[in-house]
C-alpha cells in the first residue's frame, strides 16, 4: 500500500506537486507524479483534479491522500476569532474563518478550492479523517497537511518560499530529509514535489500504525449550517519510517 501527497495549487496545475510514497523493504521510496505529463494543463477544476486524485491512488493502491489545503471553515465556537483550532496550534499563514471568510483575503479562492477539493473525494469514497484513532478507523481517506509544520515536526528548518528556494536549496532540503528517513528518490525533485514528500511521510507512519510517527493537531471535522468545519491536520514525526 502507499500514499498519495498533493501540494496543493489553484491557479495552474503546472504548480500542484504530487509525490507517492510507500515503505519497501526497510526504506521509503517515493515517485513524483507530473499533472501535465497527464495531459492537465492550465487552471484546475475541482472535479477533473479530484478524478485525477483518486485514479492516481487507485492505481498506485495508496490508501490515503494528503492533501496541503483547508478542509473546512472554522467552527462558530472554537475560541479563536479568524482560525480554526489546527491552524492556531500550527501557526498557519493563512487563517479560515467562517464561511467565505480569510485572513489574508487573498487566501479566499485557494482556502475555497481546497475545501470543494475535500467535498469532492468525499463524495467519491474518500471522506476526511473523522478520528485521530492510530491507525485511522478505515483506509481512503483524504487527510489535511501542512509542509510547513512538517518539517518542524521533524526538527528540520523549513523549505523557504518557492520564489526564494533555489534548486541548490531544493537539493540540500532533500538531502537534510535523506539523514533523517531510508529514503530513495531522484534528486530532480521540484518545490511542490519535495513540499508534497515530506508531508506524505505521516501516510507511511498511518499505514503503519505507528502511533508516534504522526503528530496530529485539530479537532474532528464537523457539518454546521451545511458546510464542513474544522478537522486535523496530520504531521509526520522522526519516527514515522519507524
Amino acid at each position: 500500500m502507499a500514499t498519495l501527497s498533493v501540494d496543493l495549487a489553484y491557479k495552474d496545475y503546472e504548480d500542484i506537486g504530487v509525490v507517492t510514497l510507500a515503505k519497501v523493504g526497510g526504506r521509503v521510496e517515493a515517485f513524483p507524479v507530473r499533472l501535465t505529463k497527464l495531459g492537465l494543463r492550465g487552471r484546475p477544476t475541482v472535479t477533473t483534479l479530484a478524478d485525477a486524485l483518486i485514479t492516481l491512488a487507485t492505481n498506485f493502491r495508496a490508501e490515503w491522500i494528503f492533501i496541503d489545503g483547508p478542509q473546512g471553515w472554522k467552527a462558530p465556537d472554537n475560541g479563536f476569532e479568524h482560525a480554526r483550532c489546527c491552524e492556531r496550534v500550527l501557526g498557519t499563514q493563512g487563517k479560515t474563518g467562517l464561511p467565505g471568510t480569510t485572513k489574508p483575503a487573498n487566501y479566499a479562492g485557494f482556502i475555497s478550492f481546497a475545501i470543494e477539493l475535500f467535498d469532492a473525494l468525499a463524495g467519491h469514497g474518500w471522506p476526511r479523517l473523522l478520528t485521530s484513532d492510530v491507525p485511522p478507523c478505515r483506509f481512503k481517506c483524504a487527510i489535511e497537511s501542512f509542509p510547513t509544520s512538517a518539517w518542524r515536526s521533524l526538527g528540520l528548518m523549513r523549505l523557504p518560499g518557492k520564489a526564494s528556494a533555489t534548486s541548490r536549496t531544493i537539493l540540500e532540503k532533500l538531502g537534510s530529509l535523506r539523514d533523517v528517513f531510508p529514503l530513495d528518490v531522484a534528486d530532480d525533485l521540484s518545490h511542490d514535489e519535495l513540499q508534497a514528500l515530506v508531508s506524505g511521510l505521516a501516510g507511511v507512519a498511518l499505514e503503519a500504525g505507528n502511533a508516534a510517527g504522526v503528530s496530529i493537531a485539530g479537532v474532528p471535522p464537523a457539518q454546521i449550517g451545511g458546510t464542513w468545519r474544522e478537522g486535523f491536520i496530520v504531521n509526520p514525526t522522526r519516527r514515522a519510517a519507524a
